[in-house]
């Protein structure tokens, strides 16, 4: 509820936007489709590096998530790297979209 309020209120403003793919959500067959809806989108693919992928450290700070989502840290880990290099077509990357 809390990622429908923000989007709610940032397309109120009328200006122009980049809507993010939030993973483990946007990991999940016809998500990503549902959430941007009707519309003329373009992705724009941003490669990550090594550091970036190190940053997936930062996941964990999500503590009570960990094991919702994945079996422990390592699973997270291995998660995070399969999707990125899945959106990238072998290369990791983010995917981000515009209208």
């Amino acid at each position: 509820m809390d990622h429908r309020l923000v989007r709610q209120a940032a397309e109120a403003t009328g200006r122009p936007l980049v809507y993010y793919e939030d993973y483990p959500y946007a990991g999940e067959a016809g998500k990503v489709e549902g959430a941007l809806g009707e519309g003329d989108w373009e992705p724009e693919m941003v490669p990550l590096d090594a550091a970036a992928m190190e940053a997936i450290a930062a996941a964990l700070c999500y503590r009570s998530q960990i094991t919702s989502f994945w079996a422990d840290e390592a699973d997270l880990a291995a998660h995070f790297r399969a999707y990125a290099a899945a959106v990238g077509g072998g290369n990791p990357a983010e995917r981000y979209w515009r209208r």
